[in-house]
């Protein structure tokens, strides 16, 4: 069964061919992918679609049926946030610029996980795991990705 969204907001006169800086930008959740089409430049949202799961778990086979949006294909770059289970921000102040692994002391990191670090405005640490697979399964097919987690884009506004 094809993959259905939730909802669509699109802008009409959206021309793919005229634009030439399309930022695509991701955000996976457990069960939901959201995915918005903008250009920083004009302040334009072009289209932002919703796909709500409704309790099933996003699939490697949900994401390429994804990926065969025309748009993503021509995205001249693509940020995806994952929304993990394991996250903790902290206060870069609390820790004296040192590095510390708080996310290995508040939740069991699996050998098939890997700890990302994200500095947010110098004023926030986030610390989450993602799985190893899934990065490089995201990679492969999006070679121009810039992963972020699910809370940058509210600590960057």
């Amino acid at each position: 069964m094809a993959l259905q969204p939730t909802y669509i907001i699109e802008e009409k006169s959206f021309v793919l061919h005229k634009e030439r800086e399309i930022v695509c930008s991701i955000l996976i959740g457990r069960n939901y992918i959201s995915y918005a089409f903008s250009n920083s430049e004009r302040d334009t949202i072009y289209m932002v679609k919703h796909f709500d799961l409704k309790g099933n778990v996003l699939g490697k086979s949900d994401f390429e049926e994804i990926l065969f949006d025309l748009v993503i294909k021509i995205a001249s770059s693509v940020r995806l946030a994952i929304d993990s289970q394991k996250i903790t921000l902290l206060s870069t102040s609390a820790f004296n610029n040192k590095e510390v692994d708080m996310l290995s002391l508040i939740y069991q990191i699996w050998p098939e996980e890997e700890i990302y670090i994200r500095h947010n405005k110098d004023q926030f640490i986030a610390q989450y795991a993602l799985k190893k697979s899934t990065i490089d399964f995201l990679k492969k097919r999006l070679p121009n990705l810039e992963i972020l987690d699910s809370t940058f884009p509210l600590l960057q506004s």
